[in-house]
């Protein structure tokens, strides 16, 4: 594999273990945080078992960086680089973070014309 240089066998497990798994860094696999897209997969073992619990607490939530739900910020708000929103239903609003109480998601449209245009914002409650 030429992510790992090929340099004395460092992906022979990489490889043994996940042999239709093909992300852009093998190392990204089992390190203890859930990625999305090609590493949450049945092909790379679920990111090596770190989105297990990720998935089966939101099965239809797919956003990039699943590690982000839940870690005590609203994040993304809106949508992630793919057009998945993290402040969504299928994801728990940002696991929680974006209902906590201490924050509101507020959103409104504007039209002018033919073209409307969508703010969106998070309000601190103090």
């Amino acid at each position: 594999m030429a992510e790992c240089g090929f340099d004395g066998g460092d992906c022979e497990e990489f490889n043994t273990k996940y042999p239709n798994c093909t992300v852009s860094d093998p190392s990204w696999i089992g390190d203890g945080y859930c990625f999305g897209g090609d590493y949450n997969t049945a092909e790379c073992g679920y990111d090596g078992g770190d989105c297990e619990g990720f998935n089966a607490k939101y099965p239809n939530c797919t956003i990039l960086f699943p590690y982000l739900i839940g870690d005590g910020d609203c994040s993304f708000i809106g949508e992630d680089p793919d057009g998945n929103a993290y402040n969504s239903a299928e994801c728990g609003f940002d696991g929680g973070d974006c209902t906590s109480g201490t924050t509101e998601f507020v959103s409104w449209n504007v039209s002018i014309g033919t073209i409307t245009f969508i703010f969106s914002t998070v309000l601190w409650l103090f």
